[in-house]
C-alpha cells in the first residue's frame, strides 16, 4: 500500500517555509549580534548564498530520486546501503534534536509572556506532541491543514515585524559597523546556518506530493530564497530598531552597561529577542499578542518536523533496515502509523533534554556532516555519469558542491569544541551496529560472515535455540523416511539426531558455512555415526552441483530449522525441493517468529500465508506454534501432494 499523494505546490511551499525557518530567525539574529555586532548582517548574507546553492543540489537529487526517504535515498543510491543508512540515521538524530530545540525555544517565548513552571512546560510540550501526532496518524490531509495554519502565521508575523520595524530604523544603530574582530563573522556564520536547516523535511513528503519530480525541486529553491529575504529583512530591522548590544543582552540597555557586564562576565542573553523587539515598536498588549503568535510560529515548525520525520523512518524500514512493522501503511488513513507512534515516543523523551544553545551546539556538526554527504552525492553522481537525466539541473554540480563541503567543514572544525565534535562522531558511529543488526536478517554476505566467524558460538547456543523436544518432534515425524535432507544443517545437530534415531535411513546435511560443517564432521566422527554425510553447498544453488544434484533426486524427507526466513524467494526453493521428492514425501520445517519482528519475514506471522506458500510449491502442510521467551517456534509439517 502506498502513501496518498495529496500535497500541492502551493501547500508544499508554505510547509517548507514553516519547517525550515524553525527557531533560528527568532533567536539567532540576537546571538549573531552578540558575536559580530552590526557586521553580522554580512554573515547572514554569506549564509543565505550558501543556503540557496545547497537548495539547488537538494532540488536535483529529489528530481532524480523522488522518494520519501530523502537524504537516505540519495546517499544509498550513490554510495551504497551503509552510507544511506548512516545518513538517514544522522538525519533522524538531527530531526529529534531539532524538534527538542523548537519546543524548548517556543516555551521560552511563552514563559516570557505567561510565567510557567518547569512542570507546566513539560505538560504543555507533551500535550502538543501528542496532539500533532494524533492529527498526523489520522492522515496527511489533516496534518497539512494544521501545518498550513502555522505556516500562514509564521509568514504573516515575520512580514508584520519587518514592515512595522522598517519605519522605526535608526541608521545610527549600524555604526560602528565592525565592533569585533573580522573572524567573528565566521563564528556567527556557523551558528546562524541552522536557520536554513530543514530541506530534508520537505523531501520526506515527496511521495505524498503531486508531480514530485517537478514540484518539489522548484519549491525547495523558491522557499530558500523567500526565507533568505525574510531573514535578511528581519535582521536589518532588528539591528536598526534596537542597538545590537541591547538586542543581544537583556542587561545591556546602553553601551556602557554592555562594557561593564562584559568585563565582569555577567552578560545575560535575551530570553526572547523578537518579543523584546516587538515591545520596542508597539504597546505591551500588542507585544503580548505578537509574542503568542511567535510561540505558535515556533511550535508550528516543530509540528512540521513531527509530521515529516516518520516518513524517513517509514522509508528506511520499507527497505528492511529498521524493524519491518515501521514500514507499514495504515489501511484506512494511508499514513505510516507505526513510524508515527515510534516518533511520538522518541519526541516525548527528547523534549526533556538540555537548553536551546546546548542542543544547537550538538546539532550543528551532525547537520553539517549530513549536508556534506548530500553535496558529495551530487558530485559523485555527475562524475560517475556523463549525462544525468534530472528534471532540475543544479549549477556546476561537479565543482561547487565540494567547495561548499570545504566551507562547511571549515566552519564546523573552527567553531566546534573537541568534546562536542567527538559526541557528534559517536552518534554517527552508533548507527553501524544498528545497521549490522538490521541486515543480519537478509544480507547473505553478512549472514555468511557471522556464521563463519561465530561457528563455535553457534554450536554452544544450539541448546538454547533448538529445544530437545523440537528435535524429537522432527525425528518422530520422519521415522518412516529413508532418504532425508537437512537443508541449512549448521553444526549438524538435527542431522546427527536423525542419523542416530534412524540407522537404516540415509541423511544428508547441507550448509554454506565451512566452519560450521567442520564442527558437524567432528561431531560425526566422535559419535561414530555412519549414515550421515555433510556437504558444503548453498541450498538455493543445489542444481549447480552435478554429483550431489543427481544423488538427491529421489528423496522422501526434507527438514530445516530457521532456513526459509533467510531466503529471498522461499517458494522457488520449495519448488526445487518438491521436484526432488517422491509423492507423499514428508517435510518438516521450523521457523522463528521473533517478538521484535526485526528479522522474520511477513509470512512467518500468518498460518494462512505459510500454507499458501507451501501449496504453491506442491505441499499440503499444517502449522503449529510453540511459545518461547523471545520467539515462537513455528512448526510446518506435511506431505508432497
Amino acid at each position: 500500500m502506498q502513501l496518498k499523494k495529496t500535497i500541492t505546490k502551493e501547500v508544499l511551499l508554505l510547509l517548507t517555509i514553516n519547517s525550515v525557518i524553525g527557531t533560528g530567525i527568532f533567536f539567532l539574529p540576537a546571538v549573531a549580534a552578540g558575536i559580530a555586532g552590526p557586521a553580522s548582517i554580512l554573515s547572514w548574507i554569506a549564509v543565505s548564498v550558501i543556503a540557496i546553492l545547497i537548495s539547488t543540489y537538494f532540488a536535483e537529487l529529489v528530481s532524480l530520486f523522488p522518494k520519501s526517504g530523502g537524504v537516505y535515498e540519495y546517499a544509498k543510491n550513490a554510495f551504497g546501503e551503509l552510507a544511506g543508512f548512516l545518513t538517514g540515521w544522522i538525519s533522524w538524530i538531527v530531526a529529534n534534536i531539532t524538534i527538542a530545540m523548537l519546543i524548548i525555544g517556543g516555551l521560552e517565548y511563552l514563559s516570557v509572556i505567561i510565567p510557567l513552571t518547569i512542570t507546566q512546560k513539560i505538560v504543555i510540550a507533551l500535550l502538543f506532541v501528542l496532539g500533532v501526532n494524533v492529527i498526523n496518524y489520522r492522515g496527511i490531509d489533516f496534518s497539512v491543514k494544521a501545518l498550513l495554519f502555522f505556516a500562514l502565521i509564521t509568514v504573516s508575523i515575520i512580514w508584520l515585524l519587518i514592515t512595522w520595524g522598517a519605519f522605526r530604523v535608526d541608521i545610527n544603530n549600524y555604526h560602528p559597523f565592525f565592533v569585533f574582530p573580522k573572524y567573528n563573522l565566521v563564528v556567527a556564520m556557523f551558528l546562524i546556518i541552522e536557520t536554513f536547516f530543514g530541506w530534508e523535511t520537505t523531501t520526506f513528503l515527496t511521495e505524498e506530493t503531486k508531480e514530485p519530480k517537478k514540484v518539489v525541486p522548484k519549491v525547495l529553491v523558491l522557499a530558500t530564497i523567500i526565507i533568505a529575504l525574510l531573514n535578511l529583512g528581519l535582521v536589518l530591522v532588528s539591528l536598526g530598531v534596537v542597538p545590537w548590544y541591547n538586542f543581544a543582552y537583556s542587561n545591556a540597555p546602553t553601551y556602557q552597561d554592555y562594557v561593564a557586564a562584559s568585563k565582569e562576565g555577567m552578560l545575560v542573553d535575551q530570553q526572547a529577542p523578537l518579543y523584546f523587539l516587538v515591545s520596542k515598536i508597539t504597546t505591551s498588549k500588542v507585544a503580548t499578542i505578537i509574542g503568542l503568535f511567535i510561540f505558535l510560529n515556533i511550535v508550528g515548525a516543530a509540528a512540521s518536523w513531527i509530521v515529516s520525520t516518520p516518513r524517513l523512518i517509514f522509508s528506511v524500514a520499507r527497505d528492511g533496515l529498521l524493524p519491518r512493522p515501521l514500514g507499514k501503511v495504515h489501511e484506512k488513513y494511508g499514513t505510516p502509523h507505526n513510524a508515527i507512534i515510534l516518533q511520538t515516543l522518541l519526541t516525548s523523551m527528547i523534549i526533556l533534554s538540555g537548553s536551546y544553545l546546548f542542543l544547537l551546539k550538538v546539532l550543528l556538526p551532525l547537520a553539517i556532516i549530513m549536508y556534506s554527504t548530500v553535496l558529495l552525492t551530487v558530485s559523485y553522481i555527475h562524475f560517475k555519469n556523463k549525462k544525468v537525466d534530472a528534471e532540475y539541473k543544479s549549477p556546476l554540480p561537479r565543482i561547487i558542491p565540494p567547495i561548499l563541503v570545504i566551507v562547511l567543514m571549515y566552519l564546523m572544525l573552527k567553531n566546534t569544541s573537541l568534546p562536542v565534535l567527538l559526541t557528534s562522531i559517536a552518534f554517527v558511529l552508533m548507527g553501524i551496529p544498528l545497521y549490522v543488526t538490521a541486515i543480519m536478517g537478509y544480507n547473505k554476505k553478512i549472514i555468511r560472515f557471522f556464521h563463519e566467524l561465530l561457528a563455535p558460538l553457534m554450536f554452544l547456543s544450539t541448546k538454547f535455540t533448538i529445544k530437545k523436544s523440537l528435535i524429537e518432534d522432527i525425528v518422530s515425524y520422519m521415522s518412516t523416511q529413508e532418504k532425508i535432507v537437512d537443508f541449512g544443517c549448521g553444526v549438524g545437530v538435527l542431522s546427527l539426531e536423525l542419523a542416530k534415531a534412524l540407522p537404516t535411513a540415509k541423511i544428508y546435511g547441507l550448509d554454506f558455512s565451512s566452519s560450521e560443517l567442520a564442527i558437524a564432521k567432528e561431531m560425526k566422527k566422535a559419535s561414530k555415526v555412519r549414515n550421515v554425510e555433510f556437504y558444503k553447498v548453498d541450498v538455493t544453488e543445489l542444481g549447480k552441483h552435478e554429483t550431489l544434484n543427481k544423488e538427491l533426486r529421489k528423496i522422501d524427507g526434507a527438514v530445516s530449522i530457521a532456513l526459509l526466513g533467510y531466503l529471498d524467494d522461499p517458494v522457488s526453493f520449495l519448488k526445487d525441493v518438491a521436484k526432488r521428492m517422491k509423492k507423499e514425501g514428508k517435510v518438516y520445517f521450523v521457523e522463528y517468529d521473533y517478538v521484535s519482528q526485526v528479522w522474520d519475514k511477513p509470512w512467518v506471522e500468518s498460518d494462512k500465508a505459510i500454507k499458501e506458500m507451501f501449496s504453491k510449491a506442491g505441499f499440503e502442510v499444517k502449522v503449529k506454534r510453540e511459545k518461547s521467551l523471545l520467539w515462537k517456534y513455528v512448526h510446518i509439517y506435511g506431505i508432497k501432494k
